[in-house]
C-alpha cells in the first residue's frame, strides 16, 4: 500500500512546462510502486513538444505483478483551440514492447477537464495510490474554478463476494469521455465515465458514459443515520453485475472534502477512501448532476 501526496504549479503554456508536468508525473508514479516498462518509443520529457489537439507521447506502466499494464498518453485535449493538459489512461492485461497494450484492454480516454487550470503560478495538490489491485490518480486538485481536479483516474480490479481480488476483469474510471471517433474529446464541467473489461472467457468492453454505474436510491440529499452515512457503491459488469470497491459516491453535506473515511463496502474487505467532493461544474456521477453528490476514492 502506497501513497504520494505532492504540490506543484501546472503551466501548460510552454514546452518546458509541459515537459515539467510529465516529468513530475512520472517520477511520482514510480513512488506509488508502479513499473515503467521497457517499450520502445516512450516520450522523453527532455525533448517532446506541444501540439494542439494531439498527445505528444505515451508511457507504460505495469502493477508489479504483471497482472495489469496502464499506457498513459501525455498531451492536449482534443477540441479547445488552446493548449488544455491532458492525461490519456489506456489498462491491458499486456504489452507488445513497442508501445501497443495487448490481451483484453479498455478502450482509450482521456481524463481532464475541458478549462485551463486557474493559475499556471499557484501550487496544487495531487494525490496517487497504488495497491496490488487498485491505482488511482487525483491530478492537480482544486486547479479548476478553485474547486475541482484536472484529472481524476482509478483503475481496479474486480473482486468476488469477500471483497477480495478477481481475475474476471477490470474498471477504469476516467474523467473524460471514451464516446464518439476521437477518445481524447474533452467534456465542459467534468463527467465521470466507466468502463468494465472482462479479462476471463470471451473478452468485452462495456462503457457507461453517461448511464448509472453507481445506484443512488431516491436521490438523497443528505444520508446520514446517526454516525453513519450512505456509500453509494459504484458497480462493474463483465457482463456479471459485481460491485466496484475502489470509490463510491456520497451525500456532499454529510462529509468535509478531503477528508478520509474508512469502509467495508463489500464483505470483510476494509479501505480507506479520500473523498473530494464535486468533480465538475455539471453531470458528475452516474448521471446525477448538481452539488449533491461527490466521489470518493481507495486511497491507502
Amino acid at each position: 500500500m502506497t501513497t504520494r501526496i505532492f504540490e506543484g504549479p501546472i503551466d501548460h503554456s510552454t514546452d518546458v512546462g509541459y515537459r515539467a508536468w510529465v516529468a513530475e508525473l512520472h517520477t511520482y508514479l514510480a513512488a506509488v510502486g508502479l513499473v515503467q516498462t521497457s517499450d520502445t518509443g516512450q516520450i522523453n520529457t527532455a525533448t517532446v513538444t506541444r501540439t494542439i489537439n494531439v498527445s505528444t507521447g505515451y508511457s507504460i506502466w505495469r502493477f508489479s505483478d504483471s497482472s495489469l499494464y496502464l499506457k498513459f498518453t501525455w498531451g492536449n485535449a482534443w477540441g479547445p483551440a488552446i493548449a488544455i493538459p491532458a492525461i490519456g489512461i489506456q489498462v491491458g492485461t499486456g504489452s507488445n514492447g513497442s508501445g501497443t497494450l495487448t490481451g483484453q484492454t479498455s478502450t482509450l480516454a482521456t481524463s481532464q477537464v475541458a478549462a485551463l487550470p486557474d493559475s499556471t503560478a499557484v501550487p496544487y495538490t495531487t494525490y496517487l495510490s497504488h495497491t496490488s489491485n487498485f491505482f488511482c490518480l487525483v491530478w492537480k486538485m482544486n486547479s479548476v474554478s478553485a474547486a475541482y481536479p484536472l484529472s481524476v483516474i482509478v483503475v481496479g480490479k474486480s473482486v468476488d463476494g469477500t471483497g477480495a481480488a478477481t481475475v474476471t476483469g477490470f474498471g477504469v474510471a476516467t474523467l473524460g469521455t471514451t464516446s464518439g471517433a476521437n477518445p481524447n474529446s474533452a467534456v465542459a464541467g467534468g463527467t465521470l465515465v466507466f468502463q468494465s473489461v472482462r479479462i476471463a472467457s470471451t473478452a468485452a468492453t462495456y462503457n457507461s458514459l453517461t448511464q448509472s454505474y453507481c445506484l443512488i436510491p431516491g436521490q438523497p440529499t443528505s444520508s446520514f443515520d446517526g454516525s453513519n452515512i450512505a456509500a453509494f457503491l459504484c458497480w462493474m459488469q463483465t457482463p456479471d453485475v459485481a460491485p466496484f470497491p475502489w470509490m463510491f459516491a456520497y451525500c456532499n453535506v454529510d462529509l468535509p472534502k478531503l477528508n478520509s473515511v474508512t469502509a467495508t463496502l463489500v464483505g470483510s474487505s476494509s479501505h480507506t477512501y479520500l473523498l473530494l467532493g464535486r468533480i465538475g461544474s455539471t453531470g458528475n456521477i452516474a448521471g446525477n448532476s448538481g452539488a449533491t453528490y461527490g466521489l470518493a476514492v481507495a486511497f491507502e
